[in-house]
Parts: C-alpha cells; sequence; structure tokens
C-alpha cells in the first residue's frame, strides 16, 4: 500500500505543475479579485490582495487566461516557463443602443429612432429614424406630410480620447418635395451624419448634426434645397 501510494503520489506530480504570477494594471497596480484559469481547462483561481496567484495545472497546458473587470481578457503562453506577469489593459471595446430624437431645425419635425452599433478604436453604427417629417426643399406651399419608409444611415466611428468617439455616415431617406408647378411628390434623398458619442461604464450619450438632400437636386446650389437636423441619443453600453 505505502508502495502504491508512492507511485500514485509522483505520477500525480509528473501530470500536473504549478503557475505563479501576478495580475496588474497599465500603471503597475496591483489587481486583486482577477480571475486566473487554465485556458480550456477547469482550474482556476483568484489573486489575493497583492495581485499574485498560484495555480495547478495540467504539464501539458499551453496558456493561461486572466480576466477583471472593466479590463479587457488576457491570455498568456506558458512556453517560457511557468512565471507570468498579465498587464491588463482597460477594455475599449463597447456595444451600445441608444434611443435617438432628431430636431429639424427651421421647422417643426421630429423623429424618432434608434441607433446601436460597436464602439472601439474603429467601429461602426446603423442609425433607423422613422415617424419623420423630411423636407429636403423649403417653399412656402408646403404641406407637412410623412416620409413612408425610414431613414437608414450607416458609418464609421473613431475613438479620438478615452471616452469620446468621433461618428460620420451616409444613408438613405425619402422625401417629400413640394411644387409650385407639380405639386407634392415623393422624392429619394442622401443623409449625412456627424457626430460625438460620450460612453462612460454603461451609460452611453451621442450628440450629432444630419443633413439631407434630394438625389435629383444634389449638384444644386443653394441652401434652400437642403435639410438639416440635431439628433440627440441616450441609451446603454456593454
Amino acid at each position: 500500500m505505502f508502495l502504491f501510494t508512492g507511485t500514485m503520489t509522483i505520477s500525480m506530480a509528473q501530470t500536473t505543475k504549478e503557475v505563479h504570477g501576478a495580475v496588474i494594471d497599465k500603471n503597475g497596480n496591483p489587481l486583486s479579485g482577477a480571475k486566473v484559469e487554465a485556458t480550456g481547462g477547469a482550474e482556476s483561481t483568484i489573486t489575493d490582495a497583492d495581485g499574485t496567484f498560484t495555480l495547478e495545472v495540467s504539464r501539458w497546458l499551453k496558456s493561461v487566461t486572466a480576466t477583471y473587470p472593466g479590463m479587457a481578457t488576457k491570455k498568456m503562453s506558458l512556453k517560457n516557463g511557468n512565471e507570468i506577469l498579465f498587464n491588463m489593459r482597460e477594455n475599449n471595446r463597447h456595444w451600445f443602443i441608444n434611443a435617438v430624437y432628431q430636431r429639424d431645425w427651421g421647422y417643426s419635425n421630429n423623429a424618432i429612432g434608434v441607433m446601436g452599433g460597436l464602439l472601439n478604436n474603429w467601429g461602426w453604427y446603423i442609425k433607423v429614424l422613422s415617424d419623420t417629417e423630411h423636407h429636403c426643399r423649403t417653399s412656402k406651399y408646403r404641406d407637412k406630410r410623412r416620409a413612408d419608409i425610414p431613414s437608414i444611415s450607416i458609418g464609421t466611428t473613431k475613438r479620438i480620447a478615452q471616452s469620446i468617439h468621433l461618428y460620420f455616415g451616409l444613408g438613405y431617406t425619402q422625401c417629400y418635395d413640394d411644387n409650385y408647378y407639380y405639386g407634392i411628390y415623393i422624392e429619394d434623398g442622401l443623409i449625412a451624419d456627424l457626430g460625438l458619442f460620450y460612453n462612460y461604464k454603461h451609460f452611453n450619450i451621442n450628440l450629432g448634426v444630419s443633413h439631407r438632400r434630394q438625389f435629383d437636386n444634389f449638384f444644386d446650389s443653394g441652401i434652400s434645397e437642403d435639410g438639416n437636423g440635431l439628433h440627440l441619443g441616450i441609451g446603454y453600453s456593454f
């Protein structure tokens, strides 16, 4: 029995190993309570108050992964030994969804919709506005009508500060045009967005402007053929 027990102990020692290390932030401060686990395995542990950890894993394990709230998940290879230092960075990638309200200046026109996408160093968004009155041209004979198809724009986001992103994009809008000679008719148009996002934890807000112009008058001069609006969005990011 003693021989068998000793043999089993030696066998187990040969199939496992201990990984030691620490988890710190970008300023070198220890991160207590970070989770360190075998990548793809069941073994895991939590860092101590000084950010250090010891994890017993299979001797064939190739990498270890660390996670911490608000930080990007990081995986480290074990090919250079069993001592690992995790230098964690803030998670700059956020999905978001916002409710959007738009107000055209110069008219009493309103729009409501939704805006969603991904905020990262480079990201993207989609904005859909419905229940709106789009007027790409002005006329003293205008009769306010509602567009049949929502405005849809797609664009790019770019991080310009830690919590601030610039966004810009293009899309399609449908306008009712009223003409003294031809009456009221539907026109296809282009919508262009430009604005800023502010993201803090799970709170997201955006403020921007939109410019709309009918395709058939796209190259005409005169601001009277433009439509402009200010939009505000508030929502959740995760």
